[in-house]
């Protein structure tokens, strides 16, 4: 999650945005807010209600399978 706005991005999508720039920030693709990241994307906080609503998603797609 973007810290100033609070959009959610993949920590694959953060790790190229601080890339993009080569600096210790990110301008989140929504609204264009700057971000200070002190380190690798991973730091970033995590938005738990998302992945856990993507969690949920996946359960039910994945098929049932009996064995």
């Amino acid at each position: 999650m973007i810290k100033e706005c609070g959009h959610s991005v993949c920590e694959q999508c953060a790790d190229r945005l601080l890339k993009l720039k080569e600096e210790n920030f990110l301008v989140c693709p929504f609204c264009q807010k700057v971000t200070i990241v002190n380190g690798p994307a991973r730091i970033l906080p995590k938005n738990f209600a998302l992945l856990e609503q993507m969690a949920e998603v996946q359960r039910f797609e994945d098929p049932i399978k009996i064995v």
